[in-house]
């Protein structure tokens, strides 16, 4: 290798990687839609409850809708807005939410769409809505909307940190007017005044309607909804939904749900709130750029490099990996662990959902010659892709899958795939007289063991929550650290084979690749065997390894339900750099100065509430838990950081190892505060010396 970071004796785990872009949120442009025929989601909008109507559309012997669209505010019906426990409730289910925007007669109490649109903003964050979820504002055909109206609607959102979609639902062009959709009308005269609302707003129309009057046997189901056929605006046009019945057509007033029914486009499910549950899998390799290696990014004659400034898209669903295991085409997010492999530069690599550009975000910072790995949990975006970003040089990379987020098949309390956050536990460390079940009994080369994952550990306290050992558990959250092996080496972690042992041989894939004698973390997401236990290899060289628990995610049999993920475009919430450095301001910059994270100090970072995200304090809803990417930049001495939640006392457990003057990542799942002053927050702590951090969110749990 062309180049060797320095190397320390210390122990820790974990870190994010670092970018100097100014931060902007805007709405994420949406392509024109096309004609043909594409795969979509059927869905029903109501004025009532959804506790009330989605058992009334079962009864009427449609099935459950895959998603509900309710009102942000009192409608003009007159009936309750959307609660939290209508939330709770589509969730258990597995139904996303459509959000609609209407607050009362806009033609006879008109603020201005600036004023409304700040208004539903607030009231989609005091439930909870994640970022990237559309609100469409409810145009009836009484409405007297204007361009100017549209405009200020938009801009709002657009200037807007709540990472919000604004939409409109158009049920106004049948009127002989066609103010809202016609050539003249208020729509195509605001997107020529500001060109960026023709791919920055969606839109929800009602055209064309399909009563079944007289024909009791036809029910609004997705096998009987009539092709897709949104109506083709005279300007840029970005429908994504479309209404193809009313109430007034169902065959009977008594008896059937007092709703209307939807299609949504299934390449813009994002835009509706659903919550994910995980899907453990084996990992296998997607992506490994090197030639000849056998994946679709392979080079053929070359290596099929990333260059400086460049990206590359690869596919994630569809392809097939150990006894046929595949990511969905309707998967939300995906987790990639993914290495970086011998740069020509020092740089830093970003993964992103394709079709978008490159956040001001990090998952990866590698020195030049250097096979470094993170883990990363990315939305998938256009036909089911992810993109790298790489920053400087030409650079190989590899992905491999470890499972994904979707929302459940499973409808009801018995959810699996549901996340349980605990408070960091160590549970494994090889050195001698570390008080594990696994001290002074390092890995040799070629050698598998054993390590069970639940139960507490010795000296753990015994109010320490830990992985169940009821068999619920079917994947755990662990954090992996190598620590000083005698030779350049891989990690693996894996689940027993079925027979309940370690495999023989060495793995198909690898979670940590090191230097001899480095100190080096990763995060993974294990399956776990019959005995809640999970395998770990080492391939050369003794090395002795560290095992910390953040959580685990639930069969569905757990005694308690866990929580459900929202997956975001990797997000800049903390980074302690001063502003005159980075060109840009988070909760955590300095002014002047950078704000160090000072020896056996503790930096407080904000989740719930910032930057758009859900659950500001003394709101209804709060994240549980976030999926971070944490980058430890540049410290004056080695030390190690951890992550953990600010209402506990610091645990034994470690995120990121780092050298003086390094930048090293690690992605983290970490468990907020509860309750308190700093409910929604965790706590970054610093060992030794002192260092900058940079915390990039790519999701939530609640």
């Amino acid at each position: 290798m062309s180049s060797r970071c320095r190397l320390w004796r210390s122990l820790a785990t974990g870190v994010v990687a670092v970018t100097v872009c100014a931060v902007s949120v805007a709405v994420q442009p949406l392509t024109a839609m096309a004609q043909a025929t594409p795969a979509t989601l059927w869905g029903i909008d109501s004025c009532d409850a959804a506790q009330s109507v989605v058992p009334a559309t079962q009864q009427a012997q449609m099935g459950n809708p895959q998603f509900v669209g309710r009102y942000l505010d009192p409608s003009t019906c007159g009936t309750a807005d959307l609660s939290t426990s209508e939330v709770t409730y589509l969730e258990s289910m597995g139904i996303g939410i459509l959000l609609i925007a209407d607050p009362g007669r806009f033609g006879s109490r008109n603020p201005g769409g600036a004023a409304e649109a700040q208004a539903a903003i607030l009231e989609a964050q005091a439930l909870g809505a994640p970022r990237g979820t559309a609100i469409f504002r409810d145009v009836e055909v009484s409405d007297t909307i204007t361009a100017t109206y549209i405009e200020s609607w938009y801009q709002t959102f657009a200037q807007s940190s709540s990472g919000y979609v604004p939409g409109f639902y158009e049920n106004s062009y049948n009127t002989s007017s066609g103010y809202f959709a016609g050539v003249s009308g208020a729509y195509c005269t605001a997107e020529r005044a500001d060109p960026a609302i023709g791919t920055g707003v969606v839109l929800w129309t009602d055209e064309l309607e399909e009563p079944w009057y007289g024909d009791p046997t036809y029910f609004p189901t997705s096998a009987n909804a009539p092709a897709w056929d949104p109506f083709a605006l005279p300007c840029a046009d970005t429908t994504v939904a479309w209404q193809y019945e009313v109430n007034s057509g169902f065959p009977s007033n008594n008896t059937d749900p007092n709703v209307d029914v939807d299609e949504f486009l299934d390449q813009y499910a994002s835009l509706l709130w659903s919550g994910g549950a995980y899907t453990p899998l084996t990992p296998f390799r997607v992506c490994d750029t090197r030639q000849g290696s056998g994946t679709a990014c392979s080079g053929t004659t070359a290596d099929n490099t990333i260059g400086p400034g460049q990206s590359l898209s690869l596919a994630v669903t569809g392809i097939s990996g150990p006894e046929d295991q595949t990511v969905p085409a309707d998967a939300q997010a995906v987790a990639l662990n993914v290495t970086a492999i011998a740069g020509t530069a020092a740089t830093y690599l970003t993964v992103y959902p394709a079709g978008s550009s490159p956040p001001t975000a990090s998952t990866l910072n590698v020195a030049a010659g250097v096979i470094q790995a993170n883990l990363a949990v990315v939305p998938l975006g256009a036909g089911g892709q992810v993109s790298i970003y790489n920053h400087a040089g030409a650079i190989n990379v590899a992905a491999d899958v470890e499972g994904y987020f979707a929302v459940p098949s499973v409808a009801g309390s018995n959810v699996p795939g549901l996340f349980h956050p605990i408070a960091p536990l160590r549970i494994c460390d090889t050195r001698p007289g570390t008080d594990t079940a696994c001290s002074g009994t390092p890995l040799g080369a070629g050698e598998w063991t054993e390590v069970t994952v639940s139960g507490l550990p010795p000296g753990a306290p015994p109010a320490t929550a830990s992985v169940p050992a009821d068999g619920t558990a079917e994947a755990v959250v662990l954090n992996l650290t190598a620590v000083l092996g005698t030779a350049d080496t891989y990690l693996s972690v894996v689940p027993p084979t079925s027979s309940g042992t370690c495999p023989r041989g060495p793995p198909s894939s690898s979670d940590l690749n090191l230097l001899g004698q480095a100190i080096v973390p990763n995060r993974l997401i294990v399956p776990l065997g019959s005995a809640q236990d999970v395998c770990v290899y080492n391939n050369l060289g003794t090395i002795d390894i560290v095992l910390d628990v953040n959580g685990w995610f639930g069969t569905g049999a757990e005694t308690s339900q866990g929580a459900y993920f929202h997956a975001v475009s990797p997000l800049r919430i903390c980074d302690t750099r001063s502003a005159a450095a980075t060109g840009y301001t988070t909760e955590c910059s300095g002014s002047s100065a950078d704000r160090l994270i000072g020896p056996g100090q503790n930096l407080l970072v904000a989740v719930a509430g910032v930057d758009g995200l859900p659950g500001a304090l003394g709101s209804l809803a709060l994240p549980v838990a976030v999926i971070a990417n944490v980058t430890a930049v540049s410290g004056t001495a080695p030390t190690f950081l951890t992550a953990y939640p600010a209402d506990v006392s610091l645990p034994t457990a470690s995120d990121l190892n780092v050298g003086t003057g390094q930048v090293t990542p690690n992605m983290v799942i970490v468990q907020l505060a509860s309750g308190g002053s700093d409910a929604g927050a965790f706590d970054l702590y610093n060992h030794t010396g002192s260092i900058d951090a940079v915390v990039d969110v790519e999701g939530w749990f609640e």
